[in-house]
This record gives C-alpha cells, sequence and structure tokens, in this order.
C-alpha cells in the first residue's frame, strides 16, 4: 500500500484513532468549571430604546418605490414602445432575429478571455 503523507483512507484514520486512550475526567471538573464562570459573570442589564419611527428611513425607500411603480407601469402598458428612446424603439421594433440582452457579448469576452 502507498502511503501519502497528506492523504489518509477512513480505515487508517479508524486504526490510528482505535489506539487513542479516553482521557479521565478529574471528580472535580464540573464543580472547577462552574465555579470559574460564575467567577467572571459579569452581567450588565440594558433598559430597550423605545423603537423610533424616523422620516428618513421613509425617504430613503422612496426612489425603490417609484422605480418598482415605473417598472409595473412599464410592463403592463401595451404602449411601452413610445415611452422609450428612439434607439431602443427602433431595436424592439426590427424584425430582425437580434438578440438585445447583451447575453452573447459577455460570452463572447469570456472566451476571448480563456483563449
Amino acid at each position: 500500500m502507498k502511503h501519502d503523507d497528506t492523504l489518509m483512507s477512513d480505515t487508517e484514520l479508524d486504526r490510528i484513532l482505535s489506539l487513542a486512550t479516553k482521557p479521565e475526567i478529574p471528580a472535580d471538573a464540573l464543580a472547577r468549571v462552574r465555579q470559574a464562570a460564575e467567577a467572571q459573570a459579569n452581567v450588565v442589564s440594558f433598559t430597550p430604546r423605545a423603537a423610533r419611527s424616523s422620516p428618513a428611513r421613509w425617504l430613503a425607500g422612496l426612489p425603490l418605490a417609484a422605480s418598482l411603480m415605473f417598472g409595473l407601469y412599464l410592463g403592463a402598458n401595451p404602449d411601452v414602445v413610445e415611452v422609450l428612446p428612439s434607439f431602443a424603439q427602433n431595436l424592439l421594433l426590427s424584425e430582425e432575429d437580434e438578440a438585445i440582452s447583451g447575453i452573447e457579448d459577455v460570452e463572447a469576452f469570456a472566451e476571448e478571455e480563456q483563449s
């Protein structure tokens, strides 16, 4: 059997662990742990603060809510093409099977980086 310093099979590990002995725990070990924990106990109680509602929290969420509502409006509007800029209108209304997602560009870039 070939032995490598970094690899060990389960049976080899079990054989090594079977040679180990179980350490003896002193009878007063639990009492000493409890005594040390009680000696180091330094509990400081804090009074809970009342929850405050800050207008700044609501103002921070307004742009997110506005963009969500605008996205819902554009998704529900059948005449969304009229709202878009002219280059986007031409791209959407073209009859070509050209992908407009940009994923192909990313894949091509990744393939160029790998070669």
